[in-house]
């Protein structure tokens, strides 16, 4: 019989750590879902178009492996994916592609050759923009992905202001 209160006494233990982890959870979710607004950047908001955007990740994929790449082209194809990513809701599939091809265009201009770690990266971030343009990774990450997302494309945006500071050619 003793065991029994014991066995009781663990259970309603159990219960009561789990409605406080399910409160913190939600909390935290809360906290994810107001930080999501502040996390933009300072840029013109463009809707998003998908037929651009397929144009310009199969362009992108094109260079991957050229050994000279067109500076202004991937200057341009990083600001178009920054205000996609402005017009677009952290943790959809546009945001996501929005900031993996920003994210792509920005690895190829660090590139200095077909074969470095540069375009790896870019190659990755093609695949990823890809996935989400066709839908295939439903909602990528929910709040924490939109965040990991928007931490993405502000350094995205740093290293290209950097960038051009430095007025580094590539």
């Amino acid at each position: 019989m003793r065991w029994m209160f014991g066995l009781v006494a663990l259970l309603l233990a159990a219960a009561a750590t789990l409605m406080l982890s399910a409160k913190k959870t939600a909390s935290d979710v809360q906290a994810v879902r107001r930080a999501l607004p502040s996390l933009r950047e300072g840029v013109a908001a463009v809707p998003f178009d998908e037929a651009q955007a397929r144009r310009l990740t199969a362009r992108l994929t094109e260079m991957l492996d050229d050994a000279s790449l067109p500076e202004d082209e991937l200057r341009e194809a990083a600001a178009t994916a920054a205000g996609w990513a402005a017009g677009a809701t952290p943790g959809t599939n546009p945001y996501h592609a929005a900031v993996s091809l920003r994210g792509a265009a920005d690895e190829l201009r660090a590139s200095r050759s077909p074969g470095d770690a540069h375009r790896g990266r870019a190659r990755q971030l093609l695949e990823s923009a890809s996935l989400a343009l066709s839908g295939a990774t439903g909602m990528p990450g929910g709040p924490a992905g939109g965040v990991r997302d928007q931490l993405q494309n502000l350094q995205y945006s740093q290293q290209e202001k950097l960038r051009e500071i430095e007025g580094e050619p590539r």
